[in-house]
């Protein structure tokens, strides 16, 4: 943000915490601590007035309203400052987060650090489960920082990842792999686990299922598993035929047994793409 004074031009930097972290800040170019967002709002008694040039003294005049506004924030504007962050965060994300008969309001879930993991075939799944794994294992013991992953499974041989074991026997998915892993289960190879309850483990047990690559061990530890629809229905036509039914039946066959806590998002391609739109928005409505 910039305000701007016949002498030119001051950069004003914010720096961003956690949500509801009240140590939102402005700092000065020398790296003076400044005032908070709340502050100014106080003193100027409203959304814009004149704030000193940290080196010259000279004033100059500093609004909100157009910042705001064009993030879709304004109810982050309120003098009083009562609006709570949740409401900031879905006010005017509405269509992002609840598109048509979709709920992605999984993608409103509050972390230090969000990530989408976009996987199309059932390799890439396979061999980034670990890497989820060891992610949120140093966001909880290095950095002591929350993190939020959405497995996002995208591409027909990606999308099975995320049905059930009913649906993998049924219709003998292990046939459709063209993996490089061999697969010695008829059932979902990579979703339960063993380790998943961790309220009657001893601490060795604990060190197992800090080690599990199992989406359903990474769901107890915070993952969300996100399946696209256009990768499903294109995988219910590949499917479809005289001995299996339509394609229109499969599809709703297998919508029905998603593993746990799964959800269906319009695409895997539009969803990352909404993402970064709600990051965006979020951080405006932080401050």
């Amino acid at each position: 943000m910039e305000s701007k004074s016949n002498t030119g031009n001051v950069t004003v930097h914010i720096v961003a915490f956690q949500r509801d972290d009240p140590r939102y800040q402005l700092a000065s170019g020398k790296g003076n601590k400044g005032l908070s967002i709340a502050q100014l709002r106080k003193r100027f008694g409203g959304d814009e007035g004149e704030i000193p040039d940290p080196y010259h003294g000279h004033m100059h005049h500093m609004s909100w309203n157009n910042w705001f506004s064009w993030r879709g924030a304004m109810t982050a504007c309120t003098s009083n400052n009562t609006t709570s962050s949740s409401q900031m965060y879905t006010q005017g994300n509405e269509p992002y987060l609840h598109p048509g008969n979709y709920d992605q309001s999984f993608l409103a879930k509050t972390a230090d650090v969000k990530q989408i993991w976009d996987f199309t075939n059932f390799d890439q799944v396979n061999n980034g489960l670990s890497a989820i794994r060891n992610a949120l294992n140093d966001f909880q013991f290095t950095y002591n920082k929350s993190l939020y992953p959405v497995i996002g499974l995208r591409g027909e041989s990606a999308v099975i990842c995320g049905l059930d074991d009913a649906m993998w026997k049924k219709y003998h998915l292990t046939l459709f792999l063209n993996s490089t892993t061999t697969v010695a289960t008829d059932n979902n190879p990579l979703y339960s686990s063993t380790t998943a309850n961790i309220a009657t483990k001893t601490p060795n047990d604990l060190e197992k299922f800090y080690k599990d690559t199992s989406l359903q061990a990474l769901q107890k530890r915070g993952a969300h598993i996100s399946v696209c629809h256009q990768a499903l229905s294109t995988f219910a036509e590949i499917l479809s035929g005289p001995s299996n039914g339509t394609p229109e039946s499969i599809y709703k066959e297998l919508a029905a047994h998603l593993v746990p806590d799964a959800q269906q998002t319009p695409s895997g391609s539009s969803l990352i793409a909404v993402a970064h739109i709600l990051v965006l928005l979020m951080l405006s409505n932080n401050v």
